[in-house]
């Protein structure tokens, strides 16, 4: 590869390995970071939200703090570094005033929806959250609203659109999508006091009581984040539907995830694949087969590191002429082979995928089965090129009462199908929120303490992106969006 061609440029290493080569960069944003600010302050849904959560708190004099501003402060705090640099940068002279005429134009009969003239304080967005927004109760209530608006925003950028082949050929845009990260906490303590190793005496120090240690990065406390979204292939249009915060490594990340997606499943029915990373083990693969998606990763090894091999017994194929053949398939690493004896030897030939097909049973779950056939290659004999049998992918109920899954080695759609990069390639979208959350975060740590300032910290960021991905589709096609903003941005390069 030239040098021309290394997009990437060259690494600094002697080794001579290639730079990756970027496909594409991402189209610039038009609209500024203030503007988009000022768009949420405008948002209908925030101000509708903010009006929910006050009424839990009805005691006390009224704040001077308008609910929709402490929100978006809050969401915008995970990438600015925290709620002191996002006051000392938005709420400046100019940029109030801009925000401030931004509201007003966009609400010009409701004046109690116009922000306050003056600024709040870091201590007044502080004392909003910690009073309206801490509770268990409330969180809820926050996290069903970015639930509330991933889902109408889905509608927008077709996310969830059933189509007539998206069971045997599904894309990016109808697939759930999630990983998890651990984000180290505020402090490096889990414990209030300390000995001083030079005079014995106990000293106080800071800690956060909830975060709890993470080998994976080097046993500072932390808590486990595990996200669901979904993107439709275009820039800055990927959604986040829920997250789970647990402290340090408690649980399954894979049985998180999964909650997540058959919590949102049955408000987008046309969602047809869950694609996560290895942590998805068998018994969460027939989880999602039988709930009617399709689980999209790559097979494990097994302990020994070798690939993993399932027998799933005969199976009769039809071929082409009306002939009937029988052969014994394995799974093997994914897709089902079949074993082929020739001159040269026994040969392992994976079958080729024609059609998925998905039954729903008398209980509501669902079954998926599988057309597959001999491939087109010189090994097969020629009769039986082509010919096809009816292979299922759930694990029967003997296998799951005996713990041997025929999920451990089979997929529906294996890793060497052409469709699985299709689907699958949208985890690197997951990694990348991951990075630009963590850039925000000064020195890569949470500046927040305790799960719930976590949790609220997390939702109201992906609460803010979500929204920017209904101003990023306006962009880019110029539709209407008036039902979550109250005056829709311009458009300047609208496809």
């Amino acid at each position: 590869m030239s040098f021309k061609e290394r997009q990437d440029g060259p690494r600094p290493d002697e080794g001579g390995r290639v730079g990756r080569r970027r496909t594409k960069h991402t189209r610039p944003r038009t609209l500024s970071e203030y503007d988009i600010a000022g768009h949420l302050f405008a948002c209908r849904h925030l101000h509708e939200l903010a009006d929910e959560l006050e009424p839990h708190h009805p005691v006390g004099r009224p704040l001077e703090t308008s609910p929709v501003v402490a929100v978006v402060l809050e969401g915008l705090a995970a990438r600015f570094g925290g709620q002191r640099a996002v006051v000392l940068k938005h709420t400046v002279g100019w940029v109030w005033r801009h925000y401030c005429e931004t509201v007003r134009s966009a609400f010009p009969d409701e004046p109690h929806l116009w922000l306050p003239e003056k600024p709040p304080s870091r201590s007044q967005v502080r004392y909003w959250l910690d009073t309206r927004l801490i509770d268990d109760e409330s969180l809820a209530l926050y996290a069903r609203a970015l639930e509330d608006i991933a889902v109408q925003i889905s509608a927008l950028l077709g996310i969830g659109e059933p189509r007539r082949d998206s069971v045997s050929h599904p894309t990016l845009d109808v697939g759930f999508t999630g990983d998890a990260t651990y984000l180290r906490g505020m402090y490096n303590t889990s414990y209030d006091e300390a000995i001083n190793k030079e005079t014995g005496e106990f000293r106080t120090q800071r800690f956060d009581p909830d975060a709890k240690k993470i080998h994976q990065d080097k046993g500072y406390p932390g808590y486990r984040m595990t996200h669901l979204s979904a993107h439709n292939g275009h820039d800055r249009e990927e959604l986040v539907y829920a997250i789970d915060i647990t402290p340090g490594q408690q649980g399954s990340d894979a049985t998180a995830f999964l909650d997540m997606a058959l919590a949102v499943y049955p408000r987008m029915p046309g969602m047809r694949t869950v694609t996560y990373d290895g942590a998805m083990h068998p018994v969460h693969i027939d989880r999602a087969l039988s709930a009617g998606l399709i689980a999209i990763n790559h097979v494990q090894l097994t302990g020994k590191g070798e690939v993993a091999r399932f027998n799933i017994g005969e199976h009769t194929f039809t071929a082409r002429n009306g002939g009937k053949h029988t052969a014994v398939v394995t799974f093997v690493d994914g897709p089902p082979c079949v074993t082929i004896a020739s001159a040269e030897g026994r040969h392992e030939v994976p079958l080729t995928r024609r059609q998925n097909k998905r039954r729903l049973n008398a209980d509501g779950t669902y079954t998926h089965y599988g057309i597959w056939a001999y491939p087109d290659e010189k090994v097969v004999p020629a009769h039986l090129r082509g010919a096809t049998t009816l292979i299922r992918f759930n694990s029967t109920d003997d296998e799951v009462a005996t713990g041997r899954r025929r999920t451990r080695a089979g997929r529906v759609i294996p890793a060497g199908d052409p469709d699985f990069p299709v689907t699958y390639g949208g985890r690197n979208n997951t990694e990348n929120r991951h990075h630009q959350l963590k850039v925000g975060l000064p020195n890569k740590r949470l500046n927040v303490c305790g799960i719930n300032r976590v949790r609220r910290r997390l939702i109201s960021h992906f609460f803010t992106k979500n929204l920017e991905a209904a101003l990023a589709w306006h962009e880019r096609t110029g539709g209407d969006i008036s039902h979550l903003f109250a005056q829709p941005p311009p458009v300047a390069d609208a496809a």
